[in-house]
């Protein structure tokens, strides 16, 4: 009995301990509960991952008219410069013009002494006289034969004879009055006059010299158009075309702006500089410019400014013989593809054609790109630094 009622005073303890006990069972069967679905979404999340996030090295596209506009250093020169020479050798005996002077045309820059060619005119002359007068006596010996041949008193042989003879003095005269015309010609060639108005740039034969037919000896510039001469260098040839305008400023009046009109491209570069020379016709010009006076030339942006733009050689690439590059779609946050087309190099970009200002082109790590591509714009890290470097 005694141990009936001890017994029976522990029960209610036990009771309370099983009670407790399946509580904490049913804790325990939660808690794994919880985990194995916690195991199941990470194995679903697994099984169906987000796109891979590609970091790029990109550049914004600005039109390259922005920063396009180049001073150039300019002289100015004449469009025509020639050299007056003398069309007959001799000894010159008088110079009148010097370096400097401004010329007319039909001045007399230089005469030779012309006494040799005067004599030669007066000998072509004097035969010309003989041969005319022979002419003219054949011309009266034919009329008496052709009388003398109508009335039977002469032969119709002779009369053929005479009219050769007559024949033979016209050609004659036509000849020598062809050489006289020459000799006067030569004659007046022993003064060298100025072809046009201008100024006389250089001086290379003296009074008492003795100089050969075509001989340089004054050099005229002509002073009715005046332009300025200045070089580009060869990764600029594409920025400057014919019929373009410039902007020009003096160097002596820095204050005044003038207009020049490209005229010229030079279709080599210079051996030694390796630069283009470019000629601009002045528009309009101050009274006083001189030849050989300096100039800045300004290109500024063309029209077609806004569809040129450059990019670093390596956001370029081949596909399929073209040329194209990566663009990013900011919207989207993908990747598409442009063809472009390089018309030019400057320095260590391309000039191309076929993009926009303010499209976003990916610089470095373009060949393991692919379009339709996730990516992300760099901004730190070691990712995108070892895709540049892979490039």
């Amino acid at each position: 009995m005694h141990h009936q009622s001890d017994l029976e005073a522990l029960s209610p303890s036990i009771r309370a301990i099983a009670d407790g006990g399946f509580s904490l069972v049913r804790i325990i069967m939660g808690a794994l509960a919880g985990l194995a679905v916690a195991s199941l979404v990470a194995c679903g999340r697994a099984k169906n991952p987000g796109p891979e996030i590609k970091f790029v090295i990109v550049e914004e596209v600005s039109a390259r008219g922005e920063r396009d506009e180049r001073l150039y250093a300019a002289v100015v020169k004449p469009r025509i410069e020639s050299v007056q020479s003398f069309r007959v050798g001799g000894r010159i005996a008088a110079r009148p013009a010097d370096m400097g002077d401004h010329v007319t045309q039909g001045q007399v820059l230089a005469s030779l002494d012309a006494n040799d060619w005067a004599l030669n005119a007066q000998t072509v002359h004097g035969q010309l006289t003989a041969a005319i007068a022979q002419r003219d006596s054949a011309r009266a010996d034919l009329a008496r034969f052709e009388k003398l041949t109508r009335e039977k008193l002469m032969s119709a042989a002779e009369l053929d004879r005479q009219q050769h003879t007559v024949a033979a003095a016209v050609g004659q005269v036509a000849a020598l009055t062809a050489s006289a015309r020459e000799a006067d010609n030569k004659l007046s060639y022993a003064k060298l006059r100025a072809d046009a108005d201008g100024v006389v740039t250089q001086v290379t034969a003296e009074p008492g010299q003795v100089v050969s037919e075509g001989a340089p000896v004054i050099t005229i510039a002509r002073t009715a158009e005046r332009e300025l001469e200045f070089s580009i260098p060869e990764q600029r040839r594409g920025s400057i075309r014919l019929g373009q305008r410039v902007q020009v400023s003096l160097w002596s009046e820095p204050a005044t702006r003038l207009e020049a009109r490209v005229r010229w491209i030079a279709p080599s570069a210079d051996m030694a500089t390796r630069a283009f020379a470019v000629r601009a016709a002045l528009l309009r010009w101050p009274e006083g410019l001189l030849f050989g006076m300096t100039a800045s030339v300004r290109v500024p942006a063309d029209a077609s400014a806004d569809t040129q733009v450059t990019l670093p050689i390596a956001a370029v690439f081949d596909q399929g013989g073209a040329k194209a590059v990566w663009v990013v779609d900011h919207k989207a946050g993908v990747l598409r593809m442009a063809a472009v087309e390089v018309s030019a190099l400057d320095g260590n970009r391309y000039v191309v054609t076929g993009l926009r200002p303010g499209e976003v082109v990916v610089t470095a790590g373009v060949h393991r790109l692919r379009a339709g591509d996730h990516v992300a714009v760099f901004a730190g890290g070691e990712q995108p630094t070892q895709l540049a470097a892979q490039h």
